[in-house]
């Protein structure tokens, strides 16, 4: 395809003919290959009310109970029970009709209903807050990135996942451009070639812009306002969740002049705006992420 644009640049005419040819077939197999790499993905297919209903009479309509103290709760049911300390609690969802204590690999899903009842709704949800709030707390600071920010951080993040296939978007739309707007026959002069440059960044505006618009339809409404660094976790809290974050569980650590993407897994991560640090907090904060990571980092390495 560049050999293609490159022959049609420098040699008009009639020799125009083997670049329009090539420059058509570069074009035609980078279309050809992102239709195939944006239809090879599998789709999950949407649950439907039979399929969730089947699922529950499989795996959740059974009678259960739970206990709980202040040192933990167990569930029990027909397969047996579960216990679980409050320790290992790291999430709270106060939903609509449920309540959810959920630890790092485990929901565990109690009607309300059942607890208001019984006159436990409180005193469990009480116990369960204060299982995440005990915790030595260092400083808090705003969670709730700017529009910029957050535009910049999705910016960076899906830059980075998909750079190949941008690329490639990228190269097509250029040609395109230079195809139809830079090499037209009929074009007594066309424009300087450097304008193609601005396509790129044109085309970084339009999705920036789109971030802009995700943050106000969802992510403002949905973020944490404050985030509670604290010497094992960080903790969040909006409406409806209350739950904590072990720095054990950040697998890498990225740095945004205005934030830290803090990764779970490669395509998810807390975004922390710098904002709201002074100097001192973030060269503490910084130091408990890179101290926690090499830890896990060594473990990892030992392991093997």
């Amino acid at each position: 395809m560049l050999s293609g644009a490159l022959w049609l640049h420098f040699s008009p005419g009639r020799e125009s003919f083997a670049g329009g040819v090539l420059l058509a077939g570069g074009l035609l197999a980078v279309i050809c290959s992102l239709l195939v790499a944006a239809f090879a993905r599998p789709r999950p297919a949407s649950a439907d009310k039979a399929g969730v209903r089947d699922q529950y009479v499989r795996y959740f309509s059974d009678p259960r109970a739970l206990e709980y103290d202040g040192e933990g709760w167990k569930v029990y049911w027909y397969g047996g029970e579960d216990t679980r300390p409050w320790t290992t609690l790291r999430a709270i969802h106060d939903m609509k009709t449920l309540l959810v204590l959920s630890t790092e690999t485990t929901p565990y899903w109690l009607p309300k209903d059942a607890l208001e009842r019984e006159g436990h709704l409180d005193s469990l949800r009480s116990l369960a807050k204060a299982a995440l709030n005990k915790r030595e707390l260092l400083f808090t600071v705003p969670a709730l990135a700017s529009a910029p920010v957050y535009a910049c951080a999705m910016l960076a993040h899906n830059l980075r996942l998909s750079v190949r296939t941008r690329l490639l978007a990228y190269v097509v739309v250029v040609m395109f451009v230079y195809f139809f707007g830079f090499s037209r026959p009929d074009s007594p002069q066309a424009g300087p070639i450097w304008l193609l440059l601005l396509v790129p960044a044109i085309l970084l505006f339009a999705e920036f812009l789109y971030y802009v618009q995700r943050y106000y339809q969802g992510y403002k409404r949905k973020a944490s306002l404050m985030a509670a660094v604290m010497t094992n976790c960080i903790g969040y809290e909006n409406d409806t969740v209350r739950w904590i974050t072990e720095y054990r569980c950040f697998t890498e650590i990225r740095e945004i002049p205005g934030a830290f993407l803090l990764y779970v897994n490669p395509q998810t991560f807390h975004l922390i705006p710098k904002k709201g640090f002074s100097a001192g907090q973030i060269q503490q904060f910084r130091e408990l992420l890179t101290s926690n990571l090499a830890q896990m980092q060594a473990r990892g390495t030992s392991a093997k």
